[in-house]
């Protein structure tokens, strides 16, 4: 099975790195050796979605390169346990950055959860079901059973795709993310929550054979994922938060623009993802990196509209209780 997106372009400003100062001193001997001071690091926590993937190829390759660190940032990077989780370990400031789904902040900045995406590297949010072969259409769905993960953003949205398609007495198990793809692949379920980005290339680089649906072509297309952090650290480290967005996009246009030489430096930070599938899963995220509001614009820049969109969208499937104001949302460090 192939699926085929258009491909976004983008463009890319490199940000010019601060140098560190040369110092030379003149003795009445002569000239002194050279002298530089290290610039100090400011430490900084990022917390991923899931499990370290070739989905988080970008944020390797800002540590790998040097970027963060020409920003001025010592990074940390640790694995996650999906958009709700790092909404709670950021409320928390147990971390100062992570990844998630608008789709979930939206409905947690609704609930007085203080936090704001800062960047979008990811904006068409490529989430959908992957099937047995046998189910062809969304009515075969009807009766069966899938298999999703509790905090996952993409499983938060089936409810969404339910009703839109019309399906009915679906029965819901949620699992570890570790066991996705697996129980598909085992034959264990009939219907799985699956990411264009994710597993559909996984799937496919095992052989399997499948059907995938994706949410955007039955009309469940939200913004999607992003860095975020809370509004404690804009207001305190204002200079902080947009070094270390400007460095993470600038990680993810390497990706996008060299996928083979990135998945290179991603494979040797994380073996256990194959090559190839890295690479293919760069060219995929490329094709999903800008929505029709940005295109044209630097990569992570968000567009007002994809958020008064998402959040109509929400209100509509029921997912959204209450009103939100956009500023409490986003702020664009990612200038146009």
């Amino acid at each position: 099975m192939s699926i085929i997106f258009p491909r976004r372009h983008s463009r890319w400003t490199t940000l010019a790195a601060a140098a560190t100062a040369g110092l030379i001193t003149i003795t009445l001997g002569g000239f002194a050796d050279a002298q530089t001071t290290p610039k100090e690091l400011t430490p900084v926590s990022l917390r991923l979605g899931f499990i370290a993937g070739a989905w988080d190829a970008g944020e390797y390759v800002a540590r790998d390169l040097g970027y963060y660190k020409e920003a001025g940032l010592d990074v940390t990077i640790t694995e996650g346990q999906g958009s709700n989780s790092n909404i709670q370990l950021l409320s928390s400031g147990q971390v100062d950055f992570a990844k998630v789904a608008a789709a979930s902040l939206i409905p947690a900045a609704a609930n007085g959860a203080k936090l704001k995406m800062v960047a979008c590297h990811l904006q068409v949010q490529g989430a959908g079901v992957a099937t047995k072969p046998e189910i062809k259409t969304t009515k075969d769905m009807s009766g069966k059973t899938y298999v999703g993960v509790t905090f996952d953003f993409a499983t938060q949205l089936f409810p969404a795709f339910v009703q839109a398609t019309g399906i009915t007495d679906v029965k819901v198990v949620n699992a570890a993310p570790e066991t996705i793809p697996q129980v598909l692949v085992a034959g264990q379920t009939d219907l799985m929550v699956a990411n264009a980005w994710a597993q559909v290339p996984i799937l496919e680089s095992l052989g399997v054979k499948f059907n995938y649906f994706r949410y955007a072509d039955y009309g469940v297309d939200p913004l999607g994922i992003g860095i975020v952090t809370s509004d404690a650290n804009l207001e305190k480290k204002p200079e902080v938060a947009k070094a270390f967005a400007a460095a993470t996009m600038r990680g993810w246009q390497y990706v996008y623009d060299h996928p083979e030489e990135a998945a290179k430096i991603f494979n040797k930070a994380v073996p256990s993802v194959k090559l190839d599938l890295a690479v293919t899963t760069a060219k995929m995220m490329e094709a999903l990196s800008h929505t029709s509001n940005s295109k044209g614009r630097r990569l992570g820049w968000m567009a007002e509209q994809d958020w008064v969109h998402t959040v109509n969208l929400l209100t509509k499937f029921g997912l959204l209780k209450s009103s939100v104001e956009l500023n409490k949302l986003y702020v664009n460090l990612i200038a146009e």
